[in-house]
């Protein structure tokens, strides 16, 4: 499956549940996107695909879960294809890490009746992909941590990111992660 291919089964699965919350008559429903799906949508993962669509939000209620899973279902899509999970149920904890998030509606969502979806806008995404990339460095999880990695460089090439110091002045957590910021620095010097 391509990026594209992904990305318009994510957005068809999206709009497929909004319709069956708004038929069910179910209460607004948000979604914060964060992750590989967000990066996609920003344009700034240009090889590769996602299978889900990660929220910054508390979990979702049965009646909703029961609708996610049967979207889920109909689309092909594996269980779990819109989660909650790294927030693990308080979006709070995870805000007091990474410090100041932003999020930005996206016009494409615009029509949605239910859902009220924004997208986690370009430093939130490398604040948080520096805890994940700092956190599968320090397990030593390789194949994670390669992945991060090239998330992170597309993140500073889109910010025009180009030596620690910079980085430092848009997340500050980075710090507690010096040898990811040398590993970091040094293959976004051989990508330049």
């Amino acid at each position: 499956m391509t990026e594209q291919e992904s990305k318009n089964l994510l957005l068809s699965a999206l709009s497929s549940l909004d319709n069956k919350l708004a038929k069910a008559g179910s209460d607004p429903v948000e979604i914060r996107i964060v992750g590989g799906f967000a990066l996609i949508l920003r344009g700034v993962r240009e090889t590769g695909f996602t299978q889900d669509i990660d929220s910054m939000t508390r979990d979702f209620d049965p009646q909703v879960k029961q609708l996610i899973a049967q979207t889920g279902r109909e689309l092909g899509l594996k269980l779990g294809w819109l989660n909650a999970d790294m927030v693990l149920d308080d979006p709070e904890v995870i805000s007091m890490i990474v410090g100041e998030m932003n999020f930005e509606n996206f016009e494409s969502f615009d029509d949605y009746r239910v859902l009220h979806v924004s997208v986690a806008d370009l430093p939130t995404l490398l604040k948080l992909k520096i805890v994940a990339a700092g956190d599968t460095l320090l397990v030593r999880d390789d194949i994670e941590h390669e992945r991060h990695a090239r998330d992170l460089v597309a993140l500073l090439n889109a910010l025009e990111i180009d030596s620690a110091e910079s980085l430092m002045s848009i997340a500050p957590l980075s710090a507690e992660y010096p040898e990811l910021l040398n590993l970091l620095f040094s293959q976004h010097e051989r990508q330049d």
